[in-house]
């Protein structure tokens, strides 16, 4: 049986780093690598803000097994997420898959250059569980 368990998103950020591209394995081919989001870049956003923390669902034998988790995914140039990867220590493969699941539920708006084009950027997502907690995090205090 699965639970939700709701969070608060401690940030939707962008990772700001050296301008350069960052490849990665699993790129699909003909496709550019994400980029991290320098001066001058539109960083992609939540269609609909707050949607990840509205829609993560976790195992309830795995309440408790994750104080936080980062994560990190592509925004590619259509607003589609990809190339998921859990940044942190996993206790369990099944909070990543979970929080993997609810991203791709969710729709983004892709980022874009400097010269206005959409282009794929990573996005670092640091996710902080909070056992107990029945409500959707407030947009406010993000």
């Amino acid at each position: 049986m699965i639970h939700h368990l709701a969070f608060r998103l401690l940030l939707l950020t962008l990772a700001c780093a050296a301008p350069m591209a960052v490849a990665s394995e699993e790129a699909p081919a003909g496709k550019d690598a994400p980029v991290f989001a320098i001066t001058g870049y539109v960083k992609p956003v939540e269609r609909e803000r707050g949607c990840v923390g509205r829609t993560v669902r976790i195992p309830a034998d795995l309440i408790g097994a994750a104080d936080q988790v980062v994560v990190r995914f592509a925004v590619e140039p259509d607003g589609t997420p990809s190339r998921f990867e859990v940044l942190t220590e996993e206790k369990d493969q099944r909070i990543g898959e979970a929080i993997w699941t609810a991203i791709q539920s969710c729709q983004f708006n892709p980022g874009r250059d400097p010269a206005g084009r959409p282009v794929a950027i990573w996005l670092i997502l640091p996710i902080r569980f909070i056992a107990g907690q029945v409500r959707p995090p407030d947009p406010a205090r993000r």
